[in-house]
């Protein structure tokens, strides 16, 4: 083999060997520029999701507290019977349109904040993984027909509960809420009012729904305000 094809080989060998070094190269570049990049896009939904967490914390807090506080009521301090069962006329209508509203005001604000979640895909992340899950528990005690049928409402009810009590990504007051009268904004709450008759007439019968969901709501308090910043360890004790 003359010295001329020996050199043309060598040079062919070293034109494959610098194009397969060159393309090795360029894939770990396009790697590590999509780990680079997967890594930001990460951080952002984290930082997204702070957000989230951030400006709702509050008022999601503060439902769950007074979801759980009349719960409290009911089952310790006989809220029902004093104001339902013996009170006069406003204190009764106090007593179903109140303890309507804290349960349409809690489903108002975790609809707000799962419409929220699921716009910006933040449903997989660490940081409101544990959220969705004290949620959903909370969800399925309100559905689960093992505890009963009394304050029953199924998953689809519990969604459109929350979406007409929603207005602008805020949840509607109390006062607005006793003024709306439309038929079709009662529709959803007749059958709670009838749940809240037999709860004050047969306490006793139909409390297991109301202990574990008190207890759901504790730990969701517990989980948003873990510091006792906003309601201190001693108002949040489980029935």
């Amino acid at each position: 083999m003359s010295f001329e094809i020996l050199i043309a080989i060598a040079s062919a060998f070293a034109a494959i060997v610098a194009s397969s070094l060159a393309l090795i190269g360029q894939n770990k570049v396009a790697k590590m520029n999509a780990t680079i990049a997967e890594k930001r896009d990460e951080n952002l939904h984290k930082q997204q999701a702070k957000l989230i967490l951030s400006k709702y914390r509050e008022p999601l807090i503060n439902s769950a507290y007074e979801l759980q506080s009349r719960i409290f009521n009911i089952l310790r301090l006989k809220f029902l019977d004093k104001f339902y069962l013996r009170g006069n006329e406003r204190e009764k209508q106090y007593a179903v349109e109140n303890t309507i509203y804290v349960i349409a005001q809690y489903l108002g604000w975790i609809e707000i904040i799962r419409r929220e979640i699921q716009f910006l895909d933040l449903g997989e992340l660490e940081t409101t993984k544990k959220l969705s899950n004290l949620e959903n528990h909370i969800c399925e005690l309100f559905l689960d027909t093992r505890l009963g049928t009394v304050l029953r409402i199924f998953r689809g009810n519990q969604r459109a509960i929350g979406e007409i009590m929603e207005s602008n990504s805020q949840c509607l007051g109390y006062a607005k809420f006793v003024q709306n009268q439309d038929p079709d904004f009662q529709y959803w709450f007749e059958p709670l009012r009838e749940d809240i008759e037999l709860l004050a007439k047969e306490l006793d019968k139909h409390n297991t729904r109301l202990i574990e969901l008190q207890h759901a709501l504790i730990d969701l308090i517990d989980f948003l305000d873990p510091d006792y910043i906003r309601y201190p360890q001693q108002r949040r004790g489980k029935i």
